[in-house]
């Protein structure tokens, strides 16, 4: 469960819309809370086909929040069928 209960909830769905847009990237995991009075900080993880940069994900939040400390994390996952074809 995303730690977000103090954080505005239309927010953290903007977040996970603009974090993931495209078909794909997945938002595996996010949590977002305040770090301080007008400080708020988030840690994502993105699954994807074909990754991007930390930075590629960080600038697709610039719009959507003040996010004063952002950590990103991401990881290739395979196609959706591409397994049953290795197997």
């Amino acid at each position: 469960m995303p730690l977000t209960s103090n954080i505005d909830q239309d927010q953290v769905k903007a977040l996970y819309r603009s974090l993931a847009p495209e078909e794909t990237d997945q938002v595996a995991d996010l949590h977002v809370w305040q770090i301080n009075p007008g400080q708020t900080a988030a840690v994502v993880r993105i699954d994807t086909t074909m990754p991007k940069s930390p930075a590629f994900y960080k600038e697709r939040l610039r719009h959507v929040a003040a996010l004063d400390h952002v950590t990103v994390e991401v990881n290739r996952r395979c196609p959706p069928g591409a397994e049953d074809a290795q197997t």
